[in-house]
């Protein structure tokens, strides 16, 4: 029996006896192997729509802006590490050297990290290698010219979807829906959006 089985059969035990942790365990298991499993097929196949392009690295510790392209209210407030396909701008700038923005879809997972403090007040994130320290999905949507533009996921640490919705140019653009950790859905957030600005609330059967 594979330890995958394993946990699924104590999860389902658990749950009848009604105790959740098993499950939650479980779910957030499922997420760091979507991350991984996911990850690398993405990544090729973005570097063949953009054959100029290289796969880049990003982090953001708990106290940075996470996707400053989008509102605030869907930064993770987590250390994450993100990647996806920057592509230089042909023309220079004057240095010599070349934008590259990011474009197609980026992938970013909470990871574990080690935060500190150096001798002068500084805070200071350390992050390790991705592939070790991962802990699941926190977003995952599409770039043109550093702008989120498509469709967009969010996931909480849980495992639990916590956003999904559009964006046009870095607004978020039309039906929004949000979840609470336990997966009720956040009525106060959900909703059609017009201009990055809640018009109103969203329908009761999506």
């Amino acid at each position: 029996m594979s330890k995958l089985t394993s946990m699924h059969e104590s999860a389902a035990h658990a749950r009848q006896e009604g105790d959740y942790r098993p499950l939650v365990r479980f779910v957030a298991l499922l997420s760091i192997l979507a991350a991984c499993d996911g990850r690398d097929g993405i990544e090729a196949r973005e570097l063949a729509r953009f054959p100029t392009g290289s796969v880049v690295e990003v982090v953001h510790s708990a106290r940075e802006r996470t996707h400053p392209g989008l509102p605030e209210l869907l930064d993770a407030h987590r250390p994450v590490i993100g990647r996806g396909v920057c592509v230089p701008e042909v023309k220079a700038r004057p240095d010599g050297a070349h934008n590259a923005p990011r474009f197609g879809v980026w992938t970013f997972e909470y990871v574990r990290a080690e935060e500190s403090t150096t001798p002068d007040g500084q805070l200071h994130t350390r992050f390790g290698d991705l592939r070790t320290t991962s802990l699941g999905l926190e977003a995952r949507g599409e770039y043109s010219s550093n702008r989120p533009h498509g469709t967009w996921r969010f996931w909480h640490p849980n495992g639990n979807v916590r956003a999904e919705g559009s964006a046009v140019e870095g607004v978020m653009t039309g039906t929004w829906t949000f979840w609470h950790e336990d997966g009720s859905r956040d009525e106060s957030l959900s909703g059609s959006y017009v201009d990055g600005v809640r018009m109103s609330a969203a329908s009761q059967s999506k």
